[in-house]
């Protein structure tokens, strides 16, 4: 029996770059810690219309380790582009690094769905996700075909789809990735965006609901 409880959807990032600095320019999103691909992956993650809680989450795995965790930023009628989104990041790292008063009236309401933290390591991020969530999935071209195991995400209330950026994830971290991981899956034999990604799992997700 499928639960009536609105699912949650989580897809966790790993980006194997440090934290951007505040300072990066919105002209030259790729070389600012590829906030071009986090942006791109917000957009995706929050469409005007879905049926589930969604939550994205960034992860920054060199030297002082840090997330970004976006939340409800679909609730707006008006659009964002990626411009605004990569202002909007900006603008939540600044306030995080206390290089600017959060209680300032001109602030973006907006801000409210970015929130940073520091991590005292990496494995801690993701015991914290195998304790939220019923399955983890980490998106791997040699993983097990995604149609194999979608009926399985229907039963589920709560998953979190693990994937890496341009780059592969480290063996470090891969490790500590398998370690939580219900099991790797596949999108096919092609190499896709992030942002790709996350459209296609969500786009699958809502025929499952509408059936």
């Amino acid at each position: 029996m499928i639960s009536s409880k609105k699912k949650v959807v989580t897809f966790l990032l790993v980006l194997e770059e440090e934290i951007p600095q505040v300072t990066f320019s919105l002209k030259n999103l790729p070389g600012s810690s590829k906030i071009d691909v986090v942006a791109r992956n917000i957009l995706a993650t929050f469409p005007s219309n879905n049926n589930f809680a969604v939550n994205y989450i960034v992860l920054f795995t060199k030297n002082n380790p840090a997330t970004l965790t976006v939340t409800n930023l679909a609730e707006r009628e008006k659009p964002y582009d990626e411009i605004e989104v990569a202002s909007l990041i900006k603008e939540s790292l600044q306030i995080f690094l206390k290089q600017q008063d959060k209680t300032n009236n001109c602030v973006d309401p907006s801000l409210q769905f970015f929130s940073w933290q520091h991590l005292k390591d990496v494995k801690s991020l993701f015991n914290q996700i195998k304790n939220a969530n019923e399955s983890v999935f980490y998106l791997h071209e040699n993983g097990q075909p995604f149609n194999d195991i979608i009926q399985n995400i229907q039963i589920i209330n709560s998953c979190c789809f693990i994937f890496g950026g341009r780059h592969d994830i480290s063996v470090e971290i891969e490790e500590i990735v398998d370690s939580i991981t219900t099991t790797q899956i596949s999108l096919g034999k092609r190499s896709y965006l992030a942002s790709t990604c996350i459209t296609f799992v969500l786009f699958e997700l809502e025929k499952l609901e509408k059936n």
